[in-house]
């Protein structure tokens, strides 16, 4: 992090903190699809993240982004959050399939805790096209709640969508649909046709 260009700027103040790769999702897109069910205890201890946490902090980062996998099911993950806040992070993001972020408790438990920036993944402008892409019935009804939740509470909304064969004719309704979100920041991943992954 203390790399510095040759003017003299530093090369970034924003690292990423990946919690494993289980995820409580199935999108056909995903490059991890053999990590998704991964066991407990091959995914990162709380311990290891932790001072992946501090060498961030102590190399001179003020932002961190956790990611998965889908962060929100690791138990510690609210533990994890007060950890960057306690050492200095300034601001502290998670993306996220939203699914149990659907809960108000749940989420008022995760911006209490410090997390006030939330990438979603959002994948269809409907039910019928998220749900397809995620594998998994209810996603986008849950996903919608889960934006709603986190504005409620004050938290910074952004929004992904990863473009592929099965949504790519919706990006139009894609985009009015985040503008009718007000979320703050819109991005396109378009899936590379050399992965080893479907739709």
């Amino acid at each position: 992090m203390r790399k510095e260009l040759e003017d003299g700027i530093p090369l970034s103040q924003r690292g990423d903190i990946r919690l494993g790769y289980r995820c409580n999702a199935r999108c056909g897109f995903c490059y991890y699809q053999d990590l998704l069910d991964n066991p407990v205890d091959k995914e990162p201890r709380s311990e290891d993240l932790r001072a992946q946490l501090r060498t961030l902090r102590n190399e001179g980062a003020t932002e961190v982004e956790f990611t998965g996998g889908e962060p929100t099911i690791r138990p510690d993950f609210a533990e994890l959050i007060t950890c960057a806040k306690e050492l200095g992070f300034i601001n502290v993001s998670v993306i996220t399939n939203g699914l149990r972020l659907a809960s108000p408790q749940y989420a008022e438990k995760l911006v209490r805790a410090g997390l006030n920036d939330f990438l979603f993944s959002i994948h269809g402008p409907s039910a019928d096209v998220h749900d397809r892409m995620t594998k998994l019935p209810g996603s986008f009804v849950r996903i919608v709640q889960a934006v709603r939740n986190v504005q409620q509470l004050g938290g910074r909304c952004r929004a992904t969508a990863t473009v592929t064969g099965l949504n790519h004719a919706y990006v139009d309704q894609l985009f009015e649909l985040f503008l009718e979100l007000e979320v703050e920041c819109i991005h396109l991943a378009v899936f590379s046709p050399v992965a080893s992954a479907t739709g």
